[in-house]
């Protein structure tokens, strides 16, 4: 799970103490090893994929086994790709099918999106027991759901909503890059509600 990736607690409720605690933001983890034993748990990017055979699986989030004969495949093909200058040639590794056809729609960028080249070459390959959510839907649903807009995202996730409550959020959020500085502004200003989602888990980061 990469740095950008926000973890998310449930809002605040009155319990007693019979109550069993609430599940954690990774317990969807748990609970996909127990009912398919994959061989790795993670997102897709269901948008960028247009081929269903082979998901576009994202690299931001990655749950697998000690072991993984997935991730050990995934592993050493990325290892095979990359160059003594830093750069990758897929070329090197891949044989018989296009750059569009393999990257999908992240084809416009093949050398930022070599890691997913690798990925989608162990599929078709070497297959795999993958247990994948679309991102869209879970992960991505917020800012997804905003169009990816910056001052909306921003607003959500630094806002208090209008019963002065915090907002809903997913247990797992991703952000990506073009939200980064305007959301390092306001928090730079201070310019956060003390019950809006990131003024929630700073208070939680100061207990």
């Amino acid at each position: 799970m990469d740095a950008t990736t926000l973890l998310s607690s449930l809002p605040h409720t009155s319990a007693s103490a019979d109550d069993k605690m609430p599940p954690s933001p990774l317990s969807f983890v748990e609970a996909l090893d127990t009912l398919d034993r994959p061989d790795l748990i993670g997102y897709f990017n269901s948008e960028r994929t247009y081929d269903m055979a082979y998901p576009m699986l994202e690299n931001w989030f990655l749950a697998a086994p000690a072991r993984s004969v997935f991730m050990t495949h995934w592993f050493h093909t990325f290892s095979a790709m990359l160059m003594p200058d830093g750069r990758s040639d897929i070329d090197h590794v891949v044989k018989g099918v296009t750059i569009p056809a393999l990257l999908q729609g992240f084809s416009h960028a093949p050398q930022y999106f070599a890691c997913h080249a690798a990925a989608q070459w162990v599929m078709r390959q070497h297959g795999g027991r993958l247990a994948l959510i679309p991102a869209e839907l879970d992960a991505f649903l917020e800012p997804h759901s905003r169009g990816w807009d910056s001052e909306r995202v921003c607003n959500w996730l630094c806002d208090a909503s209008a019963d002065g409550k915090r907002p809903s959020a997913r247990p797992l959020t991703k952000l990506i890059s073009l939200l980064w500085r305007p959301l390092e502004e306001r928090l730079q200003r201070g310019d956060f509600h003390r019950e809006s989602i990131l003024g929630e888990l700073g208070s939680a980061s100061h207990a």
